[in-house]
């Protein structure tokens, strides 16, 4: 998987779900409304870092908590959109930027604060993982990513990190239940 497609994947691996599980649904609520902030990805074995602008919107409809994401690149502008499934303990995540879609699975974590994402195909769920969780930095609400891919770096095993903070921006709470 190359780089480009890794971050979009990154980017809105937990953007939109169909709720049936309380404690899923009430921590997806979380995300209603729009963040922005700075995503950063590191692959020290390629000496490579990029730091980039992201804006995310997230809201419910008709029971499907959707997404878009935006992000500055020095490449240019980029887009994608998410929708999450809630299928019984675990988030189902359909993540498409042109029309490409991934699936990627989400659970609960660290007692219900926090959402790890690892993809359908669960022979790399080792390899890649996505961290999200919500704080309080300076007074204002913080969704946190951190998280990891591995990928082949002429024949041998590299990593790249990922790290965001995104700040939801005042008024945007979504406040359809999506009911």
């Amino acid at each position: 998987m190359n780089i480009q497609m890794t971050l979009f994947l990154v980017l809105l691996g937990g953007s939109s779900f169909v709720c049936a599980n309380d404690a899923l649904k009430t921590y997806l609520d979380q995300y209603t409304g729009t963040w922005v902030g700075v995503f950063t990805v590191n692959a020290p074995a390629i000496e490579y870092e990029e730091s980039f602008q992201v804006q995310q919107k997230y809201w419910w409809e008709g029971g499907v908590l959707r997404a878009v994401s935006v992000s500055r690149r020095e490449t240019g502008v980029e887009s994608s959109t998410a929708r999450n499934v809630i299928d019984g303990d675990k988030v189902i995540s359909l993540v498409k930027k042109n029309d490409v879609e991934q699936v990627f699975y989400g659970a609960l974590v660290e007692e219900g604060k926090g959402l790890l994402w690892f993809p359908a195909n669960l022979e790399r769920a080792n390899d890649y993982q996505i961290k999200e969780n919500f704080s309080v930095i300076d007074g204002e609400r913080v969704l946190v990513t951190s998280g990891f891919d591995t990928f082949d770096n002429d024949g041998e095993p590299a990593v790249l990190t990922y790290f965001g903070e995104f700040v939801l921006e005042p008024e945007t709470k979504d406040t359809d239940a999506g009911e």
